[in-house]
């Protein structure tokens, strides 16, 4: 994932894929204060050397990478993400 992603996805996805994950997060398609504190969460457990609250390429790599591993229906079956 990290070498396939060109663009960030939009807060909405994102938001829909850290909910997926088990965080706590409202999916309002508005990067917010909310996000920022999931996405905080998220960084300091899983990529430590990003811990800013902003998004990222690297961010969204483990994310994805994380969904495919535990949550594969995600990417790709029918309650996928997009």
């Amino acid at each position: 994932y990290w070498q396939g992603l060109s663009t960030l996805p939009d807060a909405r996805l994102v938001q829909r894929a850290l909910q997926r994950y088990g965080y706590g997060i409202d999916v309002t398609g508005v990067w917010d204060e909310q996000s920022r504190h999931v996405l905080l969460a998220f960084q300091r457990h899983f990529v430590p050397n990003r811990v800013s609250g902003e998004l990222d390429l690297e961010t969204c790599a483990v994310l994805w990478a994380l969904l495919e591993k535990y949550f594969p229906d995600s990417l790709t079956g029918p309650d996928s993400l997009a």
